[in-house]
């Protein structure tokens, strides 16, 4: 048995399946009632939605990629932190002024983090 690594394929599938679900996610909020004012300086709208699901995923697996291919060891930490932080920054999300938007977009991070983690676990993969 061998450590699975981090694959364009796996990259890619999990970032359209997280962009996918963080979509619904936005539907069914703009549905209950979520204006998506944050505290930033524009709405969040779906292409937000999508490039902020989809952009941070393939940028962490290139860069983790790139540090595993010289430090393998470095692959199960990377998978860790990186759904911790998107545990973590679930925090500036419930800043929102509105708690259904804050609330969509903790629920979004979560999304994304599990994705991360799909792609950097190096779990076990048959020979």
């Amino acid at each position: 048995m061998r450590t699975r690594s981090i694959t364009t394929k796996n990259t890619i599938t999990a970032a359209v399946a997280a962009a996918v679900v963080d979509l619904a996610v936005f539907a069914i909020g703009s549905a209950a009632g979520a204006d998506w004012l944050t505290n930033a300086p524009y709405p969040v709208t779906w292409i937000v939605v999508v490039i902020f699901s989809v952009v941070p995923l393939v940028a962490a697996a290139g860069v983790a990629n790139l540090i595993v291919r010289r430090r393998p060891g470095f692959q199960r930490p990377a998978a860790w932190a990186g759904l911790a932080f998107a545990v973590v920054t679930i925090a500036g999300s419930l800043q929102a002024p509105q708690i259904l938007t804050g609330v969509s977009l903790g629920l979004m991070h979560v999304v994304v983090g599990a994705a991360w983690f799909f792609v950097a676990w190096p779990g076990r993969t048959r020979s």
